[in-house]
């Protein structure tokens, strides 16, 4: 049995992650609203009404604005029930017959979820690993300093989602103030891409196979430096070949990215100028089993295409090419 993770928004905009198996759907926080989430799920066959749940992590706004809307579209919210007061107090009541409570692990279809605490500026802040057969998945953002507890409860996952939130030397010449560039960098803050670097190594001799790097700030980190940071840590332990990295981010508008296609065609649309959505025409999609063919490898590459996902997307811009108003 396997598990699916797909981040549908990691950041200070919002975070929200999908977790599932065949027949479970779960979702780790709901920190943007209804649509993006139903969108989100849409690209790969999933509606609204097939999840299973919604595991909360802490009570910060970007974690749970989406939550109230979930719940009213019938979806159980699981909630520690030391965060759900501040939760309400936040985004308003959720009706208490649908929410279920835990203070251990506890199980979601055929998912069993385990719970655990990491340091952080809330009242009950919490991570998760899920387990489902011999699948094992982990997310744990919003973290301020790693323990021997947090890596006791991640070592073993094939996938993690972990927190690369700043660059130390970023965050300290940036343009935040003393007092909120001390939170950050705090022990109930964030942890750094150094920090996740260092995680990424301990990992990678448990069984690590991806690493997902998430909740990156736009103001004192980037995508770029945050992956050769960790990916530079796992090759000088030999890792780089057995890991993958991953990224989850949202761009500048903290959409994801087929609101941020839909705006692209609009512009050419406006500016009479032909766009080609490559990504959805080529047909490639790693999350659907039977397309995996077209990528490096299904265990620890589906990122980028091997020979046969190369020559798909050649024929598909000829023929993209092909189908405008023009001569070559």
């Amino acid at each position: 049995m396997s598990l699916k993770i797909m981040s549908i928004a990691s950041g200070s905009h919002g975070n929200c992650t999908y977790i599932s198996s065949e027949t479970t759907h779960i979702l780790v926080d709901a920190g943007v609203n209804l649509k993006r989430i139903s969108d989100a799920l849409k690209t790969i066959g999933v509606g609204i009404t097939d999840l299973s749940g919604v595991v909360v992590t802490h009570e910060h706004d970007d974690h749970i604005s989406g939550l109230s809307a979930l719940s009213n579209a019938g979806v159980k919210v699981y909630a520690h029930e030391r965060v759900m007061p501040h939760i309400a107090r936040r985004i308003g009541p959720i009706p208490f017959e649908n929410v279920d409570f835990f203070d251990a692990g506890f199980e979601i279809g055929d998912i069993a979820v385990y719970p655990f605490r990491i340091p952080h500026d809330t009242v009950y802040p919490l991570a998760y690993t899920f387990v489902s057969g011999g699948a094992r998945v982990s997310v744990a953002t919003d973290i301020g300093h790693i323990t021997e507890g947090i890596l006791s409860n991640l070592k073993g996952s094939q996938v993690v989602l972990l927190e690369a939130n700043h660059d130390v030397e970023m965050l300290m010449k940036g343009s935040y103030t003393q007092r909120l560039k001390t939170r950050i960098s705090g022990a109930n803050g964030h942890i750094s891409n150094d920090c996740a670097a260092n995680v990424a190594t301990v990992l990678a001799h448990s069984g690590l196979k991806t690493l997902i790097l998430g909740h990156m700030s736009e103001e004192n980190n980037c995508p770029e430096l945050a992956f050769s940071t960790v990916l530079s840590a796992l090759d000088a332990n030999g890792f780089s070949d057995k890991v993958r990295v991953e990224l989850a981010y949202q761009n500048k508008c903290g959409e994801y990215v087929d609101a941020y296609v839909q705006a692209i065609k609009e512009a050419g649309n406006l500016w009479g100028v032909p766009v080609i959505d490559f990504n959805s025409v080529t047909g490639m999609n790693p999350m659907i089993e039977e397309q995996l063919i077209y990528f490096y490898d299904s265990g620890y590459d589906r990122l980028h295409p091997n020979t046969n996902g190369q020559e798909r997307m050649a024929h598909t811009l000829m023929y993209q090419l092909l189908s405008l108003p023009a001569s070559f």
